[in-house]
């Protein structure tokens, strides 16, 4: 097997495969097209956001760098920092309750944790460690290590779906037959069933760790360098929706293999400076879709309600602007969630406050207790049709 090598985006530092057929009579009369068209005035949104703002405590035994995923339980927040190898446990309030294993290669420990799952009761909480090809389970309540399994192939993420099988994305490099983007498994983690076959292939892999996620019961997953979005059974995957962003598209499989000597060349610096669609995240929480692409080195996001058909689309910077946010980074991933959750950097939410930037009352109210090297502030966001 080929030693797999690992890029950096400008979103966070995370792990995919690529590929993705553009083929738009592949999809017609099976997906959902949904447009987004970028916002000419970004003063008028056509969705409205409900935002609450929770300022995470600030210790040496819970220092973040960068939020790669957040769940809720009840009025826990799990944190994952994947670029620190890091989980931490807060209340809704902020209050840091706990670490949640630690780095290791030991019982327990992980290497590289780079997702995080609640199972339905709640009680226990799934990390997969991607760096040593396990599944760790904690008890969500005490915190405390439960058991570990090994998994016989390279995923980053991976959820129940049904009759008490689990999907997993498939990240790991393999030869140039058999390689797909999902797989199912049963509840001895055997695998069951292959999904989506990938047609570009590379030993040089970017993009979102998570690339599955849950809502309304059911569940979805894509894949890089394609608009479509499937829904996922043990039995099958079916294409739901088709995202469309602007006049941006996705590069086709030639174009990727051209770009990447086929497969064998780093690509992102040329994708990104292509015009074309180069990176792609997307979650859901309660009917509506947040995206976050990325093209010609500019971060995008946007949200659709899947109920009105209502959407917003416009720059990450644009968006932060008319909220009176200050300055979004980046958007934290979520599996099951029931809000966005968009993390403010406290150094840049105070350099903004000394040059007389107009902040939105909750953002005023918390100001004064927030120092440049504290955490980030959450930015709790809920929209409405």
């Amino acid at each position: 097997m080929k030693t797999v090598k690992l890029l950096s985006l400008l979103f966070l530092v995370v792990l995919f495969s690529c590929g993705g057929k553009n083929n738009v009579k592949d999809i017609s009369g099976q997906a959902e097209r949904l447009d987004f068209k970028l916002e000419t005035n970004v003063k008028q949104l056509d969705l409205s956001y409900e935002m609450t703002f929770v300022r995470l405590e600030t210790m040496d035994s819970c220092l973040i760098d960068r939020i790669s995923q957040i769940e809720f339980k009840g009025d826990t927040l799990f944190l994952l920092d994947a670029n620190k190898s890091a989980l931490f446990a807060f209340n809704k309030e902020g209050t840091f309750l706990h670490a949640v294993g630690n780095k290791g290669n030991g019982p327990g420990e992980y290497i590289w944790p780079s997702s995080i799952y609640l199972d339905i009761s709640g009680k226990i909480l799934y990390v997969v460690d991607a760096g040593q090809q396990k599944v760790i389970e904690y008890d969500s309540d005490t915190f405390a290590y439960l058991s570990e399994r090994k998994l016989q192939f390279d995923a980053t993420c991976g959820c129940p779906i049904d009759n008490g099988y689990w999907l997993w994305n498939d990240r790991g490099y393999q030869e140039k037959t058999g390689n797909f983007y999902y797989l199912s498994t049963d509840v001895g983690l055997s695998v069951e069933k292959h999904f989506l076959e990938k047609e570009f292939q590379s030993g040089y892999i970017t993009g979102p760790a998570i690339s599955i996620y849950q809502m309304n019961g059911k569940t979805y997953g894509y894949t890089p360098f394609s608009p479509l979005i499937y829904e996922f059974s043990s039995e099958r995957a079916m294409p739901v929706y088709s995202v469309a962003y602007d006049d941006y598209t996705f590069p086709s499989v030639e174009y990727m293999n051209e770009i990447s000597n086929n497969g064998s060349m780093a690509y992102f610096s040329k994708l990104s400076e292509s015009g074309f669609i180069s990176y792609n995240m997307v979650m859901g929480v309660d009917g509506c879709l947040l995206v976050c692409p990325m093209a010609d080195g500019i971060k995008y996001i946007g949200f659709y309600d899947l109920k009105s058909g209502k959407s917003d689309f416009l720059r990450l910077e644009d968006f932060a602007g008319v909220l009176k946010c200050g300055v979004f980074d980046y958007v934290t991933s979520s599996v099951k969630s029931n809000c966005f959750i968009l993390p403010l950097s406290s150094n840049s939410l105070k350099e903004l406050e000394q040059e007389g930037y107009d902040y939105c009352v909750g953002l005023k109210t918390l100001l004064p207790e927030i120092s440049e090297e504290d955490n980030p502030v959450l930015c709790m966001m809920k929209v409405r049709g």
